[in-house]
C-alpha cells in the first residue's frame, strides 16, 4: 500500500533541517542510480576500463549514506548525530522498530524527463517482506517516484511516500531544477 503525507515534518523546523540536509558535505559520487550493474566504471576502474552500458550516461546520483546497518554493525555518521532530534522525530512520526538505512540522494536535473530502474530498497528476502521504505522529498521540482501500477508522486518538499519495501519504484528525474534531494528511509 503507497501512501503519501503532505506537511510530513512541522513547516516551521523543515526548512532549516531540509538545507542542512541538502549543504552538509557528506555526499560521494555515484556512476548508478538503481542497481551498481549500471556503473560504466568511472569510479570503480577509475575510467581505465569504461563499459557501455544500458542507461543515460547522466544517469548518476550523489549519496550521503547517514546510517546504515547490517547483521554485525551500525554506521551512524556526523550528521546522524547531529540531526538525531529530526531522526527521533521521523523515528516516532513513523513508528519506527528498527532503522536499517537511512540515505540522502541527490539526481541532477536533465534535459528530459527520464524514468530510472524499477528496483526494490533491498535485495535480503526477510528484509524485503518486513521493512518499509519512505521517501521524504526534501526540495520541490517536477521529478519524482514512478512505481510500477502507475502511481506517480512528484518531488514537494516536505512530502513524504511510505510503502513496503519489496514494492518496485523508480525515480524520476527533473527537468526544472539542477537538482532534486530525496531522503531514503529503510526501516521496521
Amino acid at each position: 500500500m503507497i501512501k503519501t503525507i503532505k506537511d510530513f515534518l512541522p513547516y516551521e523546523e523543515f526548512g532549516g533541517f531540509a538545507r542542512e540536509a541538502m549543504e552538509f558535505p557528506h555526499y560521494s559520487p555515484c556512476d548508478f542510480t538503481a542497481y551498481r550493474e549500471e556503473s560504466d566504471g568511472s569510479v570503480d576502474t577509475l575510467g581505465e576500463n569504461l563499459k557501455t552500458v544500458d542507461v543515460y550516461k547522466q544517469e548518476t546520483m550523489f549519496q550521503a549514506m547517514v546510517f546504515s546497518r547490517n547483521q554485525l554493525s551500525s554506521l551512524a555518521t556526523d550528521f546522524y548525530a547531529k540531526e538525531s532530534g529530526f531522526i527521533n522525530l521521523m523515528t516516532d512520526l513513523l513508528d519506527v522498530k528498527k532503522w536499517w538505512v537511512i540515505r540522502i540522494n541527490c539526481t541532477v536535473g536533465q534535459d528530459k524527463s527520464y524514468v530510472g530502474a524499477f528496483h526494490t530498497d533491498s535485495s535480503n528476502p526477510y528484509l524485503n517482506e518486513n521493512m518499509k521504505t519512505a521517501i521524504l522529498y526534501l526540495n520541490t521540482n517536477n521529478g519524482g517516484t514512478q512505481f510500477k501500477d502507475g502511481t506517480f508522486v512528484q518531488s514537494k518538499a516536505n512530502t513524504l511516500v511510505k510503502f513496503p519495501c519489496k514494492t518496485p519504484h523508480a525515480g524520476v528525474h527533473c527537468t526544472d531544477a539542477k537538482l532534486r534531494y530525496v531522503m531514503n528511509l529503510n526501516y521496521e
